[in-house]
């Protein structure tokens, strides 16, 4: 039971570390990948006296399973926001045409923002002034910024 335990505290961490790659670096993904299923056979292996190895295979594929899951979930929410970047920011504008101002926050101009990871949310990051606003994503590598007076900037 103990094993079980340690394999979904494991797999949740893996998960949401993956689902973070916005924050969290490419070394740190790379670790929660190869060490996360690792930490998790050697847990098996440890806490479990009879069947260790399958256990430990089990649990280590658990791991991996998670984390993978965890990687997958945003990078769909990246993909869709390099994909929908206009459409995000043409609904700005239509919200500060409707309303005379931005607003505070993105989800009065969109009840559902887009780019939802599946646990955590969208991965855009939006500030507002009322006359202004900054809005902005990325993954470990690649960052898009945008504000109402230019157009998206892509950097690495």
């Amino acid at each position: 039971m103990k094993a079980i335990a340690a394999a979904v505290a494991i797999a949740v961490g893996a998960w949401l570390v993956e689902e973070s790659a916005d924050s969290v670096g490419p070394i740190a993904e790379l670790a929660v990948l190869a060490v996360g299923p690792l930490l998790a056979a050697l847990i098996g292996a440890s806490l479990v006296q009879r069947r260790r190895i399958a256990i430990a295979i089990l649990l280590a594929l658990i791991a991996f399973g998670a984390a993978y899951g965890g990687k997958e979930c945003f990078a769909r929410a990246y993909n869709g926001c390099v994909g929908s970047a206009d459409d995000i920011k043409g609904s700005l504008d239509h919200y500060r045409r409707r309303n005379g101002r931005y607003p505070a926050k993105l989800t009065d101009a969109m009840p559902k923002p887009p780019c939802r990871r599946c646990l955590r949310g969208t991965i855009l990051r939006y500030t507002s002034s009322g006359p202004h606003y900054t809005l902005s994503f990325s993954d470990s590598l690649v960052s898009w910024e945008t504000t109402d007076a230019s157009s998206w900037r892509v950097a690495k």
